[in-house]
């Protein structure tokens, strides 16, 4: 069973989060949305581009990435697409067209303008990490082969410790677990088993580990979402332990959560916004 929920994040863990700092997620539907971190609560944004790209029998999306040092978001489509599309973070518009990328790509994490993706199948075959170029849907394999049963469905990099984490796919009976990634090789090592279904992994702004549930339970004979499905959990990077934040009001049967990402102002903005509203503060000060 693919996990359906994938984080992003734009800036590095330790960075400092101004007021504009925010985190957004889309569902598999393709609705895209910001998240409030206190309650876990989605307020929506807009729709991503509709329309599969080879297969139309499977819309939707696995994952959103935006890439802080480029300034540009990203969203892989469903599981025999192979290709991913830019969007505007804003309103969810599509820019351009679907870009071919030969994998089923479930997880992304921009890291010192480099894209590296986790997925299967297409030209990876097996589990394996990548970098992939954007522009062009090449990718590049690092190594194939994850030590896990289940393929890594979210990244999320610690930037001050220079850690690679990713969440594998939630198969029934077994939760989905936490691992370090090795960026040269492509190996991992387990950090712990959450118990829960995750399809995705982001550090958040305030340094947060953050995860989406998702997942359908199927034990009964008739697919009922998880009781995580839809929601935000933060997550203990040393044990993999999972608390529950709160519903994000998104997901549903066959529809969780499926991408999350961290968008941080340009430098300087927060400084123009500051400067504009000291201006506007002299202007209204009575004379002496």
């Amino acid at each position: 069973m693919k996990a359906l929920i994938s984080i992003a994040v734009v800036a590095g863990v330790g960075a400092a989060a101004s007021a504009q700092d925010t985190l957004y997620g889309n569902d598999v539907a393709g609705n895209l949305f910001t998240i409030n971190l206190s309650t876990g609560a989605g307020t929506g944004v807009g729709t991503l581009p509709g329309g599969p790209f080879g297969n139309p029998s499977l819309p939707g999306y696995n994952e959103i990435e935006y890439d802080n040092t480029n300034g540009r978001a990203w969203a892989q489509q469903r599981d025999g697409n192979f290709a991913h599309q830019e969007f505007n973070i804003a309103n969810a518009a599509g820019i351009g067209a679907p870009i071919i990328n030969n994998a089923s790509f479930h997880g992304m994490e921009e890291v010192g303008g480099v894209m590296y993706a986790a997925g299967f199948a297409g030209i990876i075959g097996g589990s394996g990490l990548t970098t992939l170029n954007m522009a062009t849907g090449v990718p590049t394999l690092i190594g194939t082969g994850f030590t896990t049963s289940s393929p890594m469905v979210g990244l999320a990099y610690d930037a001050i410790n220079g850690i690679m984490y990713g969440m594998t796919s939630f198969s029934q009976g077994a939760g989905s677990e936490l691992h370090t990634i090795n960026l040269v090789t492509g190996l991992n090592t387990l950090v712990g088993n959450s118990g829960l279904a995750f399809g995705s992994l982001e550090f958040g702004p305030d340094g947060k580990l953050y995860a989406g549930g998702t997942g359908n339970d199927n034990s009964t004979g008739v697919a009922l979402p998880r009781p995580e499905n839809g929601s935000l959990y933060e997550i203990n990077p040393a044990t993999g332990a999972a608390t529950l934040v709160g519903a994000t009001g998104f997901g549903g049967v066959g529809n969780g959560i499926s991408g999350l990402t961290l968008v941080v102002p340009a430098p300087g903005a927060a400084s123009l916004a500051a400067l504009a509203g000291f201006a506007a503060a002299r202007r209204r000060r009575p004379l002496a």
